[in-house]
């Protein structure tokens, strides 16, 4: 992402330009755990606060990398000292733009990758009164947080020397074992567990809330822009018949562009990629239902597959290295 904004900052016109400021890769988590996007919080974090961050423009303004999560997420503040908690409002795609304007004194040059977790997460609660969604990423910007997720409604599972109360009203209620409870950080009404809204991976869904339907939206969007699709660890399962038609769209949306697909799963086989031409040798000894779907969706000559797994994807030598996820993401014309 820094990279990338250096080089465009010779080739646009203006910052604000959406060319500029949107990244060249979204990523969408089918999991409802916020483990990735977590990591990459905390490395653009690392990489925004570093004296080596790279300056663009004149005057000189320091670029700063930043998600979009397909909708307004609002959390607590990241800090257990900041007490009573405090809205952190996220970036998106509409702030991006503005901090990047020259008519406005920014002190900063602003790129944002989308990042969508179309069924739901754990971090996110929908509050009952204001009907706003709440973020929960605990107390401390560390990779490994203790209290990354917010507590379970059952008390025997909480280390309560984890978790930082900063309201009275959550001090009372974990008093009374109602462990799960947190503020809206939008007007304070108390917020549960159960108000964690997902969709299942079912052909059986009920309607989603409309915060996750926006979401979809914004995925159906990003696939239907791709030129190169990566499932890692996503086996594309027939039940999930709404996810299938959106890829299944991308190849009709523009035919004569056609959309090439890069498979990671299983450990099974050796630390390389293979091309299409080796068909035979991806599909022996393994499970091949994530191959399988690739090919049905975007077609044979259009899939590759690596199957020695996640992490070593993307690594050289024990390490991650620029030149393997580079491999991971640009599969090169052939």
């Amino acid at each position: 992402m820094q990279r990338r904004g250096l080089k465009l900052a010779d080739e646009v016109d203006d910052f604000d330009d959406r060319k500029f400021y949107m990244g060249d890769v979204s990523f969408a988590s089918m999991n409802y755990d916020p483990i990735a996007l977590w990591c990459q919080f905390v490395a653009n974090r690392n990489l925004n606060r570093s004296p080596a961050a790279p300056h663009i423009g004149c005057p000189a303004r320091r670029l700063k990398i930043f998600h979009d999560l397909g909708h307004f997420v609002s959390s607590a503040r990241v800090d257990k000292d900041r007490i009573p908690a405090t809205p952190y409002h996220p970036m998106n795609e509409a702030a991006a733009q503005r901090l990047n304007d020259d008519e406005h004194d920014s002190g900063d040059r602003i790129r944002i990758c989308k990042f969508l977790l179309p069924h739901g997460c754990l971090w996110w609660r929908e509050c009952p009164n204001c009907g706003k969604l709440s973020s929960y990423m605990g107390d401390e910007w560390e990779w490994d947080s203790p209290t990354l997720i917010p507590p379970p409604p059952l008390k025997a599972f909480v280390d309560p020397r984890q978790f930082q109360h900063r309201l009275q009203d959550e001090h009372e209620e974990w008093d009374k074992g109602k462990v799960d409870m947190r503020a809206c950080v939008h007007c304070w009404a108390p917020t549960y567990a159960h108000h964690t809204q997902t969709v299942m991976q079912s052909n059986f869904k009920s309607s989603p809330p409309p915060f996750l339907e926006e979401i979809g939206r914004d995925l159906r969007v990003a696939v239907q822009e791709a030129d190169h699709i990566v499932l890692m660890g996503y086996s594309l399962p027939k039940d999930d018949v709404d996810f299938r038609a959106i890829f299944a769209a991308r190849r009709s949306f523009n035919p004569d562009r056609p959309v090439r697909c890069s498979v990671v799963v299983g450990r099974k086989h050796d630390d390389k990629w293979f091309g299409p031409s080796e068909w035979s040798a991806m599909l022996s000894g393994m499970d091949s239902k994530a191959l399988e779907a690739a090919r049905d969706l975007f077609g044979k000559d259009n899939v590759r597959f690596y199957g020695h797994g996640i992490p070593q994807v993307l690594l050289e030598g024990g390490r991650v290295t620029d030149a393997a996820v580079e491999r991971l993401l640009n599969w090169e014309e052939r």
